[in-house]
């Protein structure tokens, strides 16, 4: 007997590198669809590498774009460690960061100025 539930599953899931436009704003990740098979994912993926992806009021070519299920990289265009490297920016973006930049005494890393002699 199956039980058909409004809700579909879709353990795929295509997402696109966005990166920073400003200095303030953070890379990320953005989810662009879902698919309930791989195939129709790695289509998908491929037309959207293809194809670019509309941002705003322009078209960005030649996207980073991953397939993904369960936490595990299915697919990376252009390849595997272009898409490594987005993953270390979102990481070094999400590490603490001191208000005192590099002097920091918490960290022990306060360099003072050095002090004049000839006073």
């Amino acid at each position: 007997m199956w039980v058909y539930t409004s809700n579909m599953y879709f353990p795929f899931s295509i997402y696109v590198w966005h990166a920073p436009r400003r200095l303030t704003d953070k890379p990320f990740w953005q989810e662009e669809l879902r698919a309930n098979t791989q195939q129709w994912a790695i289509y998908a993926a491929g037309l959207l590498y293809t194809a670019g992806v509309p941002h705003q009021d322009t078209v960005r070519e030649r996207p980073v774009v991953k397939v993904v299920r369960q936490g595990k990289t299915l697919l990376a265009l252009p390849d595997a460690h272009t898409v490594e490297l987005c993953d270390k920016q979102i990481a070094r973006y999400r590490e603490p960061r001191s208000p005192f930049g590099r002097n920091d005494p918490a960290r022990g890393t306060f360099a003072p100025a050095r002090l004049r002699s000839d006073f």
